[in-house]
C-alpha cells in the first residue's frame, strides 16, 4: 500500500500543469518569527522561470499570520512581483491578499485547505497598455505524506475564480518533494 501510494505522488508531481499550459519551476526560501503570542511575521523570497527562462519573475513578500481557535489560521500579505518575458517587456506587480486556512491529519496524510481572496495591480511598461488591476478569489488543496524523516511528497489543486467570471474559470494542479533543512 505504501508503494501505492508514494507511486500516485510521483505521478501527480510529473504530470503537474498550471493553468495557461505552460512549464514552470518555483524555488523559494522562506522565514518566520514569533512576534507576539498565536502571530508571526513572515518573509519569502523566491525567483520562478518558466518555458526554460522565457519569462522570469523574481518576487518578495511579507506575511502576518494569527492563529486562530479549532486550527485555524489567517493571513493578511503583501508581495511584490518584478516580471519579465522574453521580449524584455517588464511589469511590476504589487499583491496584497487575505487567507483563511486549517490543517489536519487523515491516516498519515496531511492536508491542508485554503481559501485567499487577493487583488493585484501590474504595471505594464507598453505606452499602449494601462495598469492592470485583478482581484481573484483562490481555493486550494495540498495532501502531503512523509517518506523518510524530513522529505515529504506533496500533490494538490487550486481552483480560481477571477473579477470577470462568478464561476471557477482557471485551475491547476501541483506536484512535487519538500525536504525540511531546519525542522521546527
Amino acid at each position: 500500500m505504501r508503494s501505492f501510494i508514494v507511486f500516485i505522488f510521483i505521478l501527480f508531481a510529473g504530470l503537474g500543469y498550471s493553468q495557461d499550459y505552460t512549464n514552470k519551476y518555483w524555488s523559494s526560501v522562506a522565514f518566520s518569527k514569533k512576534i507576539i503570542k498565536k502571530t508571526h511575521l513572515s518573509f519569502e523570497g523566491g525567483f520562478r522561470f518558466e518555458n526554460v527562462f522565457e519569462n522570469n519573475t523574481a518576487l518578495f513578500e511579507l506575511g502576518l499570520t494569527r492563529k486562530l481557535p479549532q486550527k485555524y489560521k489567517f493571513r493578511f500579505s503583501y508581495r511584490y512581483s518584478d516580471k519579465s518575458s522574453f521580449e524584455r517587456k517588464f511589469r511590476k506587480v504589487h499583491r496584497t491578499s487575505i487567507r483563511l486556512s486549517k490543517r489536519f491529519k487523515i491516516k498519515g496524510f496531511k492536508v491542508s485547505v485554503k481559501s485567499k481572496y487577493q487583488w493585484e495591480i501590474k504595471n505594464r511598461t507598453s505606452a499602449k497598455n494601462n495598469d492592470l488591476t485583478d482581484i481573484a478569489w483562490r481555493n486550494k488543496i495540498k495532501v502531503t505524506k512523509k517518506i523518510y524523516k524530513k522529505t515529504h511528497l506533496l500533490t494538490g489543486a487550486e481552483l480560481f475564480a477571477f473579477e470577470s467570471s462568478n464561476l471557477i474559470n482557471r485551475y491547476r494542479f501541483l506536484g512535487g518533494v519538500k525536504y525540511k533543512i531546519v525542522s521546527s
